[in-house]
């Protein structure tokens, strides 16, 4: 998680660095803020719906949450070489783990993260 720049946060994202401890018998962790931005539900999804297809397919596979986070880092390096602006990159890649994160296989996410 120390890792500096993009791969270091995703980490911290995937584990959930600082969200407090998960164990339900911590009567404060019902106090628990998030800490992590939360996908804007009003803005529109702005993949395709055969590319939401796609990611629903690899997020039923067993893909880790890590790969799919590498994954989309070396996707967001190409998208800023063809011209992306960088904020629009990043709403692409959370767009793109949000729709991996809720059709993740559970065993996935149990097992691995």
């Amino acid at each position: 998680m120390k890792i500096a720049g993009l791969v270091g946060e995703g980490y911290k994202k995937e584990l959930h660095a600082g969200a407090g401890c998960c164990c339900s018998l911590n009567d404060w962790r019902k106090n628990v803020k998030r800490r992590e931005p939360q996908l804007n539900r009003t803005l529109i999804n702005p993949l395709p719906e055969v590319m939401q297809v796609f990611i629903k397919c690899l997020a039923a596979e067993f893909m880790s949450g890590d790969k799919m986070f590498m994954t989309l880092h070396k996707m967001g390096i190409i998208l800023e070489e063809e011209g992306y602006d960088e904020e629009e990159v990043e709403y692409i890649k959370t767009c793109s783990m949000h729709v991996f994160s809720e059709n993740q296989n559970s065993f996935m996410k149990q097992f691995m993260g």
